[in-house]
């Protein structure tokens, strides 16, 4: 990503920044990318299905289901 390169080069120009801590923020920037993406991909399938409100109010309860439900698993 040339977004994400740009970014991470003014970040890494600080003096307090090491190598690891410089991972640790591409790694932030990826994610944050990722989820920036995801809701815009799903932002234009709910326009192209003409459910634009369907579509938000969707993601905002999966997410808040997601951050609330996370670690159930079933035993085998």
């Amino acid at each position: 990503m040339i977004l994400k390169d740009k970014l991470l080069k003014s970040v890494a120009k600080s003096p307090e920044m090491n190598e690891e801590e410089l991972e640790i923020v591409a790694y932030g920037m990826e994610i944050l990318f990722q989820k920036i993406f995801f809701f815009i991909g799903a932002i234009i399938i709910s326009l192209a299905m003409r459910s634009l409100i369907q579509g938000i109010v969707f993601m905002v309860l999966f997410s808040i289901l997601r951050q609330n439900a996370g670690d159930v698993h079933m035993n085998t």
